[in-house]
């Protein structure tokens, strides 16, 4: 979004605030251990002890985690954003969002992505693994699932489901990162300010409109008052419902038990952290010489919520990249059951310790008990398969998520699958929204949000692609009301 505005107004001062470094970063995949990705962690609550979730820590955000899965959504996930957003969010408003993103240029023939990336990509058009020269575990995916659940050509087809190959925006081993895609670096504007290592704790709201905004520098904690024009919030789900809290924006009666002075009575600000549990199985295969390399995501499975087999999930199979030498990747494999909907709603809120307040992330969970069972057993049993007895894949082992004890139930196998949405949505009724269908949050002039929090449902597909459309149409938003003035 930053990139978009900062090339379509040259005239106009862009400042991107980001946690992130500006460091270059090379591939996902060949990450340096002493200057990980990923280095930061926050935690969350979760039944059975607590998980850590990865922050990362390039200019990016989780485009360097999710490397560029280009997911639609399904039908059902169209029109449940269509029903509760409005016609503005239509099913083919959304299409048109997310053509625009894999064309490399919009149909008014403004860039989208300004340009190839720096490796010589651009943003579009998707590109597809080839099945043939994908590793034998792969493969053996591919047979089975299409055995099992069937196939499909196109897994962004609304009506899809079966196995197909993931679509992306990048190459295997390479970092489709939004910011490769859209700020560059040799060909940055001269307009747009990058602060990295920086957050932004809270804003200043008077009358509906911002004022400023308070940085922090992270490396040396040194806060700073900036003065705002227009300020948008795309810090992910939880931390944009964070600093709307921090900022006294959020539920008045919440807030005032933790000693907050309420600015803005919104009561959906954090309500309903959604997100995709997922069951993550470890497995060992038997690497053969020659095999192709190891691609980043390369094969889904979904099924339909009416499957009695292995209801509303993504299934998916790829390599342990947390292995730090890339040789022993082709040993072991992970399998991963994403459960898609039918999820309880975690939350995010503000706590009084003390003096401090502090953030608590309690994380959403399956609805049902049996639906997580299901998904265990079909997991523990696919080393029986013959598609991958003939890869000689092991008994896979069920990992719990990070501070979960030994798994003796189902349920303690659930971990996170970072897909987290939903927690300043869209809308029109100040008792549930946060923003309205125009991004700008609700009761104010110049404050919107743009990322996966203005999601106003539960989304069944990875939301990595969904950001990005709603970036694009907060580029859109920003640019129109500036036209006005």
């Amino acid at each position: 979004m930053a990139g978009e505005l900062a090339r379509r107004r040259p005239s106009l001062t862009v400042r991107l605030v980001d946690a992130g470094n500006d460091r270059e970063v090379g591939a996902l995949l060949d990450r340096d251990p002493r200057d990980p990705t990923t280095p930061g962690v926050r935690t969350m609550r979760r039944h059975g002890g607590s998980e850590d979730f990865p922050v990362p820590s390039g200019i990016g955000g989780s485009s360097l985690l999710h490397a560029g899965i280009a997911l639609r959504g399904t039908g059902r996930d169209l029109a449940m954003w269509h029903a509760r957003a409005g016609h503005r969010w239509s099913p083919g408003a959304l299409t048109t969002l997310f053509d625009r993103l894999e064309s490399g240029g919009d149909k008014d023939g403004r860039s989208t992505d300004g340009g190839k990336t720096d490796n010589g990509e651009g943003s579009g058009p998707l590109r597809h693994a080839d099945p043939d020269r994908l590793p034998p575990a792969y493969r053996a995916f591919l047979a089975y699932c299409g055995r099992v659940f069937g196939t499909t050509g196109n897994l962004n087809d609304p009506a899809s489901h079966g196995v197909g190959t993931v679509p992306g925006v990048g190459t295997a081993g390479s970092i489709a990162t939004t910011a490769r895609q859209y700020l560059g670096r040799d060909r940055r504007p001269a307009n747009l300010q990058l602060t990295g290592e920086s957050v932004v704790d809270s804003v200043e709201l008077t009358a509906g409109r911002v004022s400023h905004a308070h940085v922090r520098h992270l490396p040396s904690g040194h806060s700073t008052r900036v003065e705002a024009g227009i300020v948008v919030l795309a810090a992910g789900a939880v931390a944009s419902a964070e600093i709307l809290l921090r900022s006294g924006i959020g539920s008045a009666a919440r807030l005032a038990e933790v000693g907050r002075a309420s600015v803005l009575d919104l009561p959906g600000v954090g309500a309903a952290l959604r997100d995709h549990p997922v069951l993550w199985c470890e497995a060992a295969v038997d690497p053969a010489p020659g095999d192709p390399p190891w691609p980043w995501h390369a094969v889904l499975c979904r099924t339909t919520p009416e499957d009695p087999r292995l209801p509303d999930c993504s299934l998916e199979l790829f390599h342990d990249f947390r292995l730090r030498q890339r040789d022993l990747w082709r040993h072991r494999v992970v399998l991963s059951h994403t459960q898609l909907t039918d999820v309880t709603p975690g939350s995010v809120s503000l706590v009084r310790t003390g003096d401090r307040l502090t953030t608590r992330v309690e994380a959403a969970r399956p609805a049902r008990e049996s639906t997580t069972r299901l998904h265990t057993a079909h997991a523990l049993g696919l080393h029986a398969e013959s598609e991958f007895r003939a890869v000689g894949l092991r008994r896979p082992r069920l990992r719990p998520h990070p501070g979960a004890p030994a798994p003796d139930r189902a349920a303690d196998g659930v971990r996170s699958a970072y897909h987290f949405h939903g927690t300043c949505p869209m809308g029109t009724d100040p008792a549930v929204a946060v923003t309205g269908t125009d991004l700008k949050v609700l009761g104010t002039s110049n404050l919107y949000v743009a990322d996966a929090s203005v999601i106003p449902g539960q989304f069944g597909a990875n939301t990595h692609h969904a950001t990005r459309a709603v970036a694009l149409r907060a580029a859109d938003e920003i640019d129109g009301a500036l036209a006005l003035h």
